[in-house]
């Protein structure tokens, strides 16, 4: 498959920021040795975008070049593959999935991901993913490479599953009451912090700092 890469990964300093972030990798589809670089085949316009694990290619589509914040790669991701976007998606005891108060354009997820920021996203059926690559840091590196944000993805699972409970037990016994539907959970920044609500008590609980920071 190294044929089909970027010429880049032959620079010890290259960092594929949509590998990193989403675990997408790109290929050329040219028929033919690369003029300019033989040991790589031809370069192509329409490249192939897809998720390479050690036993199997996971195709996602043909696109352009550089669409490389293109939210559409993880719509497909998740609706054909969701072994693969399982360990990335925000779970929740809620009869529905909860909802973000923003909702980053694919030019703001590019902006984001370039400043080392981790734009948390949202599927069309409510999904909310994080990146499935394991996001960035600060420095642009995988963020797998990184504890910290590993942990931070975890943290804020259980915190949306405390916040559950604790409203639960707030509005116990009194004039409130659990909606049928379940808590409509939102994630949103607060000064400078991280807080889940519910938007049909008007309960909140802080998560902590922000996963996802404004430039």
């Amino acid at each position: 498959m190294r044929p089909y890469q970027s010429t880049s990964i032959d620079r010890a300093d290259y960092d594929d920021g949509m590998l990193n972030d989403w675990g997408i990798q790109h290929f050329h589809l040219g028929a033919v040795p690369y003029a300019k670089a033989p040991q790589f085949m031809d370069r192509t316009g329409p490249l192939l975008y897809a998720v390479v694990t050690a036993h199997t290619l996971y195709c996602l589509t043909v696109l352009k070049h550089k669409e490389w914040s293109n939210q559409k790669l993880l719509d497909v991701m998740h609706e054909n593959f969701p072994e693969v976007t399982a360990g990335a998606t925000l779970t929740s005891w809620n009869p529905g999935p909860p909802s973000l108060s923003v909702n980053y354009s694919d030019d703001e997820v590019a902006k984001l991901r370039a400043a080392g920021a981790n734009a948390v996203t949202q599927r069309p059926d409510g999904t909310i993913m994080f990146g499935p690559g394991g996001g960035v840091t600060l420095d642009g590196r995988r963020g797998k490479q990184s504890a910290k944000v590993a942990q931070a993805v975890v943290d804020v699972r259980k915190a949306i599953l405390a916040m559950e409970n604790s409203i639960r037990d707030r509005i116990n016994g009194t004039e409130l009451a659990v909606p049928a539907n379940g808590l409509d959970l939102r994630l949103t920044e607060i000064d400078g912090k991280l807080v889940a609500a519910d938007s049909a008590t008007g309960l909140q609980v802080e998560i902590g700092e922000p996963v996802v920071r404004s430039i």
